[in-house]
């Protein structure tokens, strides 16, 4: 899987020594943009939590959950900021990252697989299947662009 290429400098800008992969670039890009959406979501929730903005959420949603998921939503839009941030530096860490997070991506749906979770309905089905082919291309990929990361 070649594809397009974009020429970097070790300091991020066009026209330098490193190859950076056009997909890299794309998935490093999306990365940093979805971490930056969690954090807009994490203080969304946080201000629901505090009082300080209504979101018409059912009256019995249990408040602990708003605070549980703007602390996910936390976590989650850091690193994959960070995940993001390391790709487009082509930082072999980041490579590893984004593998073990497929791998573990890939262990999930199967999980739902085995346990029935993906076959309750078929909406769950049909995106167990959609998020399994889609994190088997993503791994698949990331093992093409392996030697950009060294």
């Amino acid at each position: 899987m070649a594809g397009a290429e974009v020429l970097l400098t070790q300091d991020g800008f066009a026209g330098g020594m490193a190859k950076r992969p056009l997909g890299v670039t794309i998935l490093g890009s999306l990365a940093v943009v979805g971490g930056l959406i969690l954090l807009i979501f994490a203080l969304i929730n946080l201000l629901s939590y505090l009082g300080l903005l209504g979101l018409g959420l059912p009256a019995d949603t249990p408040r602990e959950a708003l605070l549980v998921s703007s602390a996910l939503n936390l976590v989650v839009g850091i690193l994959l900021m960070g995940t993001g941030n390391g790709l487009l530096n082509l930082s072999p860490w980041a490579w590893w990252l984004a593998a073990i997070v497929a791998v573990i991506g890939i262990a999930r749906s199967i999980f739902a697989f085995v346990s029935g979770v993906a076959t309750a309905t078929t909406s769950a089905l049909l995106s167990a299947i959609l998020g399994l082919i889609i994190l088997l291309l993503f791994l698949g990929y990331l093992a093409s662009v392996r030697r950009h990361f060294r």
